[in-house]
């Protein structure tokens, strides 16, 4: 994917509707969050029969703890796997960067979760266009960012790449 889309607004454009998908924010990294604690919380409820109301209770619990702790942050790998790897992620973050383009300046028009599933079902070849879009706004800049720090740490005391450290004399 084109690195120039590199944390800039980019047009997407699907059944005559132009949508602004931006690049991640903060703010779409804290509803992102706020979703995924949503959904454990949910999928706790549609259980509380089956488990009863003392596993219930401990389940409660350990989901409180787990918001507390952080498991559900944007840098922890359940908001990375749920973001990348499974439907409901890809369309609730998508969902949350084009509307976050209907704000001045961008003024861009909203986009429903419905229509976000309805253009993968309907036209994967758009989907994939569009998640390609966001990994390049998004994880491109990280990826540079981790190639720098790499050859930064692998320059020797004079700056020059690959420059060994000097081997210790044999006893």
């Amino acid at each position: 994917m084109d690195a120039a889309l590199a944390g800039v607004p980019t047009d997407f454009r699907h059944g005559g509707v132009t949508y602004k998908v931006m690049p991640r924010t903060l703010g779409a990294e804290c509803l992102f969050e706020a979703w995924l604690q949503e959904q454990a919380y949910d999928a706790l409820l549609r259980h509380r029969k089956r488990l009863g109301e003392p596993d219930f209770a401990a389940a409660r619990a350990e989901w409180a703890t787990q918001c507390a702790d952080g498991t559900f942050e944007w840098g922890g790998l359940a908001a990375w796997r749920r973001a990348t790897l499974t439907a409901s992620g890809q369309r609730r973050l998508l969902f949350l960067k084009i509307n976050e383009g209907t704000m001045p300046p961008h003024c861009g028009p909203a986009v429903s979760e419905a229509v976000l599933a309805d253009l993968a079902r309907a036209d994967p070849a758009a989907w994939q266009r569009l998640l390609d879009v966001m990994d390049a706004q998004d994880y491109e800049p990280e990826r540079r960012e981790r190639e720098k720090a790499k050859e930064k740490a692998s320059a020797g005391p004079n700056g020059a790449a690959g420059a060994a450290a000097p081997l210790a004399a044999a006893p």
